[in-house]
Formats: structure tokens, C-alpha cells, sequence
């Protein structure tokens, strides 16, 4: 299940992605709801004490966005009674978290220095469709990986006039 306004049709497609749904099915119909999204206005505390308790009691939340788009003192009273099965958190509101942040006590809360994504692996392959992705734009092509449609559009349009 996918809950992404801004993502446009064709690079859901692209995904395998057949339909979109509310973030309001998202939450109560996962077991596991990952967070991957920029914070702005719009989305600090998407996840709140409301979003929380749709959410199954078996479910887990996943947020390596940015801490902010979570509020973590709901997420704290969701994880320690159970409204949810438990959290894996790799952000934080502030960072580095306080020493006496109450998720670091609970069993059902796995919590890492903002690193959870990095392997070697991971970072050479992001180097590398980085670098595939530049090399295309030389050329006038549009990039494989492009998560905004609009911003494809004006620089590739751009790019294509000068080539």
C-alpha cells in the first residue's frame, strides 16, 4: 500500500504501483507503516496521537524520514500501551535525542543514531545511480530515478533546449 499525493501517476507506474491509497488506509490496513517523506509544515506530525490509534494493534511504525514528522510523545504512550505493536525509530524530534527519552526504555522500540539506511552496499549504490542519473542529464535524457515529475519536467526541458 502507497499513500503519496505529490508522486505523480506515471512514476507510480514506473514502481509497479497500481493504486494509491489515503493515508487513513495505510494506517489501519498495515502491519508495517513506513515513513518516507520530506518534513515541512505540511507534514510535521502527520503521525499523531489520531493517525496512532488507526493504526492496528499488531502494526509497527517505521519512521527513517525526519523525526518531526511523528510526535513522539504520542508515539511513546502508543508503543507503551499498546495501541501499536511497537516502533523502529532512526530520527529523532532533536537531535541527538535526550539521554532520558522514555522510547529508549521500552522493549517494543527499536532506536538507532540515524544511520539505520547505511550500509557500504547501500552507499555505493546510491553513489552509483547518482552517477547514472548525471550522466543521462549530460546527455538530454531524463533521469531514472526522479521523485518529482514537475522539477524532471523544467530541468529536463532545460537540458534538452541546450543539448
Amino acid at each position: 500500500m502507497i499513500c503519496d499525493p505529490y508522486m505523480g501517476d506515471r512514476r507510480l507506474a514506473a514502481l509497479g504501483v497500481e493504486e494509491r491509497y489515503t493515508l487513513e488506509d495505510v494506517l489501519r490496513g498495515s502491519d508495517v507503516v513506513t515513513i518516507h517523506t520530506p518534513l515541512n509544515e505540511e507534514t510535521r506530525y502527520l503521525i499523531d496521537e489520531e493517525e496512532l490509534r488507526m493504526m492496528k494493534p499488531s502494526a509497527f511504525l517505521v519512521n527513517t524520514a525526519r523525526g518531526a514528522i511523528v510526535n513522539t510523545e504520542a508515539l511513546t504512550k502508543a508503543v507503551r500501551e499498546g495501541w501499536i505493536a511497537g516502533a523502529g525509530i532512526d530520527v529523532y524530534e532533536v537531535e541527538p535525542p535526550p539521554a532520558d527519552l522514555e522510547l529508549f526504555g521500552l522493549r517494543n522500540a527499536t532506536l538507532s543514531a540515524h544511520l539505520g539506511w547505511m550500509s557500504v552496499e547501500a552507499g555505493w549504490d546510491i553513489r552509483e545511480k547518482i552517477m547514472q542519473d548525471v550522466d543521462l542529464f549530460l546527455a538530454g535524457k531524463p533521469p531514472r530515478f526522479t521523485v518529482n515529475e514537475e522539477v524532471e519536467a523544467v530541468l529536463c526541458g532545460a537540458a534538452y533546449r541546450q543539448v
